[in-house]
């Protein structure tokens, strides 16, 4: 009987204990991660639309220099052509994306933006 009892408890507390994380509003920075969001969608695209205008004597489609810039700047390591195909330019410019995406630049600014916003 004093099993029976306990395990009640038990499940009560359980249903309880749920409620109340469930009724929880969960307080995000939503700042941070439009900021984040938004840095790796419009970087890529931006750069992407520099390189293909700093097209060499080798033309290298859109679509190509697209895809390589996401992964440079992700560190993700895909590439669908040869970069030797590049110009200098071109190779410095991934240079900065592989940089810049790196995980200890984004996570230092992420950090700053979160401090930033928690001022206000």
């Amino acid at each position: 009987m004093a099993a029976t009892a306990t395990r009640s408890l038990r499940k009560s507390q359980f249903l309880q204990v749920l409620t109340q994380i469930t009724v929880l509003e969960v307080n995000t920075d939503d700042t941070a991660l439009r900021i984040h969001l938004l840095a790796f969608t419009l970087i890529p695209l931006i750069i992407s639309c520099i390189m293909y205008a700093a097209n060499g004597e080798d033309k290298i489609d859109y679509i190509d220099i697209l895809l390589l810039c996401v992964s440079c700047f992700t560190n993700t390591g895909l590439s669908p052509i040869d970069i030797s195909r590049t110009t200098a330019f071109q190779q410095a410019l991934l240079e900065v994306q592989m940089l810049s995406g790196s995980i200890i630049v984004v996570s230092w600014i992420m950090a700053y933006v979160r401090m930033w916003a928690s001022l206000f």
